[in-house]
C-alpha cells in the first residue's frame, strides 16, 4: 500500500485551465428515466435516448431485481466496435484455453464496445459494452477481449493522432484507465441503493490529442479539454489519510512518539512524587490538629475549674454576709 502511495501519488501532475481550442459538442436534456417515462410525447419532455439497456439485472440493488436503464447519449458517441473480430484476434495469440472458454459465449454474437464523450466537458472516453450486452465492472476486467480492445484502441488513438499532426512523436493519447467500483460509483438511475451498474471504463485523454480534435478528427471530443478526475491521486490520498495514517508510522515519527510517551511518563512521575509530599504534610497537619484538640480539652478542664472556685467563692462571699 505504502508503494503504491508513493508510485501515483503524483503519477499525473496537477494542470492548470487550459482555454478550449474548438467549441465542445453540448447535447440536449436527456431523460433519466428512458425504460418507464410515457410522456415522451410532450413536445418539451427531454429527449429520450435511442440506445437503453433494458436486460434485467440480477443483484444490481438491494431491494430485487430491476431493468439496467443504462442509455447512450447519441450526440456523444465517437465510435462503435464489434467484438468479434476482437475475440478472433485474440484467439489467434493466445493458447489459454481457460480464456478462451471465458470468451466462447460473446463471440456468436453481434456485441460491441461503444465510445462515448461525457456530458461534462472532460478529457474522458468512456467505453461502455453497448446493450443489449449487459456487464458488471467485476465481470469486464475479467474478460480478456476488453484489456485487448482498451490496448488496441491506445494504440489506434496513437496512429490516428501521427497521421492528423504529420509527426513521429511516441505521445501516447491515453494517460490512464479508470475503472469504479462501488456503490458511490453507482449514481443510480432509479434508486440510490443500486449496488452495481453497467460496466464502463475511462480512458482518460491528454491535452495534445483532444488539441487536434476538430470536425473531422474525433469530433465529439473536440473541446473538452477539461482535467478529468485524477482517479490515481484520489485512491492515494484516500488510501494515506483514511487507510494508512492511524496504522502506520515512519522511523522519526516512532522515535517523537517514543520521546513523548516517556516525557509524559516523566511527568507523572514528578506529579506522583508531589502527591506524596502533599500527603505528608496533610499528615503534618493532622497530628497538628490532633495536638491542638488536645490543648482545647486542656483549656475546657481548666476552665471548668476555674468555674468551679468561682462558683465556691460567691458561696463564701453570701455565708460572710448573712
Amino acid at each position: 500500500a505504502r508503494s503504491y502511495i508513493t508510485k501515483y501519488r503524483s503519477f499525473i501532475p496537477e494542470q492548470l485551465p487550459h482555454e478550449s481550442l474548438q467549441q465542445p459538442i453540448k447535447g440536449p436534456q436527456y431523460c433519466e428515466y428512458p425504460l418507464s417515462c410515457r410522456k415522451d410525447r410532450f413536445p418539451d419532455h427531454s429527449k429520450h435516448a435511442t440506445i437503453v439497456c433494458d436486460v434485467i439485472t440480477t443483484t444490481q440493488r438491494d431491494d430485487g431485481n430491476y431493468e439496467c436503464g443504462q442509455y447512450i447519449m447519441d450526440e456523444y458517441i465517437v465510435m462503435q466496435w464489434p467484438i468479434k473480430p476482437i475475440i478472433e484476434l485474440f484467439e489467434k495469440q493466445t493458447s489459454n484455453s481457460s480464456q478462451l472458454e471465458i470468451q466462447k459465449d460473446y463471440l456468436a454474437q453481434e456485441f460491441h464496445f461503444i465510445f462515448t464523450a461525457k456530458n461534462e466537458t472532460v478529457r474522458d472516453l468512456v467505453l461502455f459494452p453497448k446493450p443489449p450486452l449487459h456487464l458488471t465492472n467485476r465481470q469486464l476486467v475479467q474478460l480478456p477481449f476488453f484489456w485487448a480492445t482498451a490496448i488496441l484502441t491506445s494504440k489506434m488513438l496513437h496512429h490516428q493522432l501521427q497521421q492528423k499532426t504529420l509527426s513521429e512523436q511516441k505521445i501516447w493519447p491515453v494517460e490512464a484507465i479508470a475503472i469504479n467500483f462501488g456503490q458511490w460509483e453507482t449514481a443510480g438511475f432509479y434508486d440510490k441503493r443500486l449496488i452495481d451498474c453497467h460496466a464502463h471504463a475511462h480512458l482518460l485523454l491528454n491535452l495534445t490529442f483532444i488539441n487536434a480534435c476538430d470536425n473531422t478528427f474525433f469530433s465529439a471530443l473536440k473541446g473538452r479539454v477539461d482535467e478529468p478526475p485524477n482517479y490515481l491521486k484520489q485512491n492515494a490520498r484516500l488510501l494515506h489519510f483514511d487507510r494508512l495514517h492511524n496504522h502506520e508510522f515512519n522511523s522519526q515519527q516512532m522515535d517523537d512518539f517514543s520521546n513523548r510517551l516517556t516525557n509524559v511518563e516523566n511527568a507523572l512521575q514528578g506529579v506522583k512524587t508531589n502527591l506524596k509530599g502533599v500527603k505528608t504534610d496533610f499528615q503534618g497537619v493532622k497530628t497538628d490538629f490532633q495536638g491542638v484538640n488536645t490543648d482545647l480539652e486542656d483549656v475546657k478542664t481548666n476552665l471548668q475549674g476555674l468555674k468551679d472556685n468561682v462558683t465556691n467563692l460567691t458561696t463564701n462571699v453570701e455565708g460572710l454576709t448573712n
